[in-house]
């Protein structure tokens, strides 16, 4: 239950920091989703931080898929305003 409270904050305070928007296409959708930037399975000091999760509708989400580690970078750049 812990888990799932921390879950809900976390996704929260990130959909809240990126309003309500995919932080790819820019888009507002229903569909939102929150991608953790470095893998959950492989970063457990940084499941619950808002600092490696960004905003992403469930098509670019899904776009993607298994090319994580390529967009990493870009993310961070997104999140600290270089993009």
């Amino acid at each position: 239950m812990a888990q799932r409270r921390e879950d809900a904050a976390l996704r929260a305070e990130v959909l809240k920091r990126d309003k309500h928007t995919c932080q790819m296409c820019k888009k507002k959708k229903k569909k939102l989703e929150i991608h953790h930037i470095h893998k959950w399975a492989n970063a457990t000091h940084l499941r619950f931080d808002p600092g490696n999760c960004i905003t992403l509708c469930s098509s670019c989400h899904f776009s993607i898929r298994n090319k994580e580690q390529y967009y990493e970078q870009f993310f961070y750049e997104i999140l600290h305003g270089k993009r």
